[in-house]
């Protein structure tokens, strides 16, 4: 029996033992806990004084000068994308184009003339039906006039030659290059990096640096670059230059991210001198020139569209009075 009393003793100082040791263990836990509950409001701390200083640069006039002149770009050349869309409602005003449906096979796909123009898949050797947009419509007849135009009716074909050639001066007027290159210094420089990058369409060459904060890894990185240049169609893309010992590098980032409206990543934040801003200003101010230009030139041209199918338009309003009245 002592044996016994002995050995549940034992277990009995060895389960208190553990006990202490996970109280102390909770009691650290509860340290680091308050410890880390106190270094994530320090964060929270930093960020809004990151945040404070982000607002800062938003009031400066070269900050507020850069959105608006990016702003009005935006808008123009959506403006200016809907031509194609302005366009082809036009077009629809000599529906129907054809009375019976007519079925024209090209590479992989069919060219559809009936009341609408459009291009439609085969799907178990069926040609599908389609209900195109304008945009859709303006583009397939433009692309395939030399087809389209002999299978209309007959009453509508000079019309529509015509309206298809215009359509073809508006797309040549939407998809012309725009190329602008600026140089601060080093022409030749310039030369070169127009030459490596074909997609740029406005380039700027100068120094200027870029201060890159990365909080989930708490580095604040400064890069010097050599250039700057919008791509693409929708121009918010940018590409920066960076000269080294080993040659040319392109940094690719968006003006939002630059302008920190990204909502999609908190934890990166760039601080751009207001040099930089008015730079890209600059750059944006220029190119709604050269989108202003082509706008009035794609306006002239929808004019011109709308003289042309004037008789179709006032044919299809006076049936809507028609209609309205009974």
């Amino acid at each position: 029996m002592r044996e016994i009393i002995r050995r549940v003793e034992s277990i009995t100082q060895e389960m208190r033992k553990k006990k202490r040791e996970i109280e102390e263990l909770e009691e650290l836990i509860r340290e680091r806990e308050e410890e880390k509950r106190e270094k994530w409001e320090k964060l929270d701390e930093l960020r809004g004084k990151i945040d404070a200083i982000i607002e800062e640069i938003k009031n400066t006039d070269a900050y507020k000068r850069l959105i608006n002149s990016f702003n009005k770009v935006e808008d123009l050349y959506r403006q200016l994308i809907d031509s194609e869309y302005n366009a082809g409602k036009i077009f629809n005003y000599l529906s129907p184009f054809a009375y019976t449906r007519k079925i024209v096979p090209l590479y992989r796909r069919y060219l559809v003339i009936s009341r609408k123009v459009y291009l439609a898949p085969e799907y178990h050797g069926v040609v599908q039906k389609r209900r195109p947009s304008p945009r859709d419509l303006f583009r397939t007849i433009v692309e395939h006039g030399d087809v389209v135009i002999p299978n209309v009716r007959r009453s509508i074909r000079d019309d529509l030659a015509e309206l298809c050639e215009l359509g073809k001066k508006l797309t040549a007027e939407i998809s012309k290059e725009i190329k602008i290159i600026r140089f601060g210094y080093g022409f030749e420089l310039g030369e070169r990096l127009a030459a490596r990058i074909p997609e740029a369409k406005i380039s700027h060459v100068r120094e200027f640096r870029i201060w890159e904060l990365n909080e989930f890894q708490g580095i604040l990185d400064c890069e010097a670059y050599v250039g700057i240049s919008l791509l693409g169609h929708s121009y918010s893309e940018l590409l920066l230059h960076r000269r080294s010992s080993r040659g040319h590098f392109f940094v690719k980032r968006t003006i939002h991210e630059l302008l920190n409206t990204h909502k999609w990543d908190r934890l990166h934040r760039f601080l751009c001198p207001c040099e930089v801003y008015d730079v890209l200003a600059e750059m944006y101010e220029e190119l709604y020139k050269k989108f202003s230009i082509k706008k009035e030139k794609c306006d002239k041209i929808i004019e011109e569209m709308k003289k042309v199918a004037a008789p179709y338009i006032l044919s299809e309003e006076d049936e809507g009075r028609q209609d309205k009245n009974g």
